[in-house]
């Protein structure tokens, strides 16, 4: 049983129970009503301010602020709000933002990064290229994939099936740049995947 003035963990009870709560005063000075069987049982062990502090030293092993992860929430806000950048006319002219909860707070964005599986060979990426980033519409993925996802990608349907150019070279072990450059050209992109390709020679691959 916990009693009014006792401290466990990072709480010091300052309130009698009531209905099986009671006030808490934690270490760090917030103070909040929690179920006091979660103190007694170490569910909870403080405001809230604990879990940051952890998160916090599992991004101390990044460096600290001057870090990629770092860079990359810089270079994010830079996209959706410097106009001085080549990029302006795809971020800024089509209204790319960054969410609230991540433009003001490097803190936020770094919680959400190391719990959705940040890695330094990864890249942020949005899931959907229309929408801004936000933690529903953003994720880590390798630079393939961030190829794949761009809006300037081509897609070809083939045989019924629909993929993007990439995945057909790739299955058909054509080389992208070649078929890429047809289609460029002014190729049919049906065309520029099964007409056969010439080698230097002239013959037929």
């Amino acid at each position: 049983m916990v009693v009014k003035g006792e401290t466990i963990n990072y709480l010091t009870m300052v309130s009698n129970p009531v209905n099986g709560k009671a006030l808490f005063k934690c270490k760090c000075g917030n103070t909040k009503e929690i179920r006091i069987k979660d103190v007694r049982s170490g569910k909870t062990m403080s405001c809230g301010c604990l879990q940051r502090e952890l998160t916090g030293k599992r991004f101390y092993k990044y460096g600290g602020s001057e870090t990629r992860l770092c860079r990359i929430w810089r270079s994010m806000k830079t996209r959706c709000y410097s106009s001085n950048i080549k990029d302006a006319k795809n971020y800024i002219e089509r209204g790319i933002t960054v969410c609230e909860e991540w433009k003001n707070s490097f803190p936020q964005f770094q919680s959400w990064a190391l719990s959705n599986g940040y890695s330094d060979d990864l890249t942020i990426d949005r899931i959907d290229n229309n929408k801004g980033y936000s933690p529903d519409n953003c994720r880590w993925a390798t630079p393939k994939m961030q190829r794949r996802n761009q809006r300037r990608t081509i897609m070809v349907t083939l045989n019924g099936n629909t993929k993007s150019l990439i995945d057909w070279c790739e299955e058909l072990g054509l080389k992208y740049s070649t078929i890429a450059w047809r289609i460029r050209s002014g190729w049919d992109s049906v065309d520029a995947l099964t007409k056969p390709i010439k080698d230097m020679g002239g013959k037929s691959k």
